[in-house]
């Protein structure tokens, strides 16, 4: 499977997905990172990414049940790692 460029829509479907975060403008991501539904890429302190829970390298999908809004710093450090634990 092939990573894709995700598009608005996309971004709006992985936000509204997480129960943590349906509905409002920021929220904290599982690792306890507050992200801010505007700031999606890496030049913010609140900004976020799609994150694969499976990640493509190992298998996973770009289904939207796989993917979750993730702080960038978050992403970086869970890395391809399905069972990434570190909390903050």
């Amino acid at each position: 499977m092939e990573r894709i460029k995700f598009t608005i829509n996309d971004r709006k479907q992985v936000w509204n997905s997480d129960p943590k975060c349906t509905g409002k403008k920021s929220c904290k991501d599982q690792f306890g990172r507050m992200i801010k539904e505007d700031h999606y890429n890496r030049r913010s302190q609140y900004g976020w990414t799609i994150d694969h829970v499976i990640p493509i390298a190992r298998d996973g999908t770009n289904d939207l049940s796989n993917l979750q809004p993730l702080h960038w710093q978050s992403n970086l450090d869970k890395n391809d790692s399905p069972h990434f634990s570190k909390r903050i």
